[in-house]
């Protein structure tokens, strides 16, 4: 089962696009199987995280559609635990910070050291507070990339995100392609400033072993934008490895890369249901056929994602085999079948619920 990665970074702290350092993140609730608790609200520290699409009824805890996999971004819930000496209150971060505020150096770096404390309320406050500097805290923040402790990398690496300033790319890049560890810190804050000469190196970290890298650069590419497309399909046609293949998939699929068609038709085998998302999501004639030959696959997941990607390109011409769909062997295909036969005719569609009635597919607003 693939699980959600992504989950909204935008906090309610006075920062506008603020990355909270993972050591100093409330984590997610959970619900009661352990998985991380969705709602389709705005994040926020200590409450629920934001998706692009939440669980549909009759899905029993099967996967749910690949369009979930996007923003749930789970390798922010990896925990860092880092002891520093020195700064580890409250009251001695403020004195840092203003400090800091009269132009004292050594203040500016025992400050950004104070990001990567062990307690959490000291870490958090030190990040906000150096965010808050602006760029004279640049030149100390790519200091703290350097630093030993990967807890100071980390939320160094996202202070630098948030500030956007492009002077501090080519530390980033380095820790992006290091060994010192946190680079998914770096592919984030890559995204946030979203220069696009650093493309070619996010496209290289699709094809790293660390998942957490894979999906912080995933997101990195698709902030970047349309631009960023053509060299992602470029990495997926080449792509040998399952994970590289579906990093790339997502990206194509997300920024509606036509030049990626001909690969995604292509695919088989594991990652056919990100592939039939993704022709779903970028459309055009070349997608239709392939995706009714996904209708009859052996595996429901990508039956369920071809369903869903057919009502997306809303043609006639799929009425017929999504009509067979809704004697599908699993509910979720079938209600999936039912949802995308109501958007191509505009009529009422009834599928077979999980306790043999015929109901309408589950739409919030009817």
């Amino acid at each position: 089962m693939v699980g959600d990665p992504y989950v909204s970074d935008r906090v309610e702290n006075g920062c506008e696009r603020s990355y909270i350092p993972s050591h100093a993140r409330t984590h997610a609730p959970r619900t009661n199987d352990g998985r991380p608790e969705r709602s389709g609200v705005s994040a926020r520290v200590g409450k629920k995280y934001s998706v692009l699409s939440t669980p549909y009824p009759g899905t029993k805890g099967k996967q749910l559609p690949f369009g979930s996999w996007i923003l749930d971004f789970g390798l922010m819930a990896v925990i860092s635990i880092v002891v520093l000496t020195g700064c580890t209150s409250h009251e001695n971060v403020a004195t840092l910070i203003e400090k800091t505020r009269n132009g004292d150096e050594k203040a500016s770096w025992r400050l950004v050291q104070a990001m990567g404390s062990g307690d959490r309320d000291t870490a958090l406050a030190a990040y906000k507070g150096a965010v808050a500097m602006g760029a004279d805290m640049e030149p100390f923040l790519v200091r703290g990339l350097e630093s030993p402790e990967a807890g100071v990398v980390e939320a160094s690496a996202a202070a630098l995100g948030n500030l956007g300033d492009s002077g501090s790319l080519p530390a980033l890049i380095r820790v992006l392609e290091g060994d010192r560890g946190r680079k998914y810190a770096a592919a984030w804050a890559l995204g946030e400033i979203g220069d696009l000469s650093t493309v070619p190196n996010l496209v290289a970290a699709l094809g790293s072993d660390d998942e957490l890298l894979r999906k912080s650069a995933v997101r990195a590419l698709v902030k970047m934008g349309p631009e960023a497309g053509p060299a992602v399909a470029a990495f997926l046609g080449k792509a040998v490895k399952a994970s590289d293949q579906r990093a790339a998939i997502r990206v194509v699929g997300e920024l509606g890369t036509e030049a990626a068609v001909d690969d995604l038709v292509s695919i088989q085998g594991p990652n056919r249901d990100a592939a039939s998302w993704a022709l779903g999501r970028i459309g055009g004639e070349e997608a239709l056929e392939p995706l009714l030959d996904a209708l009859s696959d052996p595996r429901w997941q990508v039956r369920r994602e071809a369903a869903q990607a057919l009502g997306s390109l809303e043609d006639p011409r799929a009425v017929r085999p999504l009509t067979g769909s809704l004697d599908d062997a699993v509910t979720v295909v079938r209600e999936w079948a039912a949802r995308s036969l109501e958007t191509i005719t505009g009529s009422q569609v009834l599928y077979r619920g999980e306790d043999g009635d015929m109901i309408p597919p589950y739409n919030l607003y009817r």
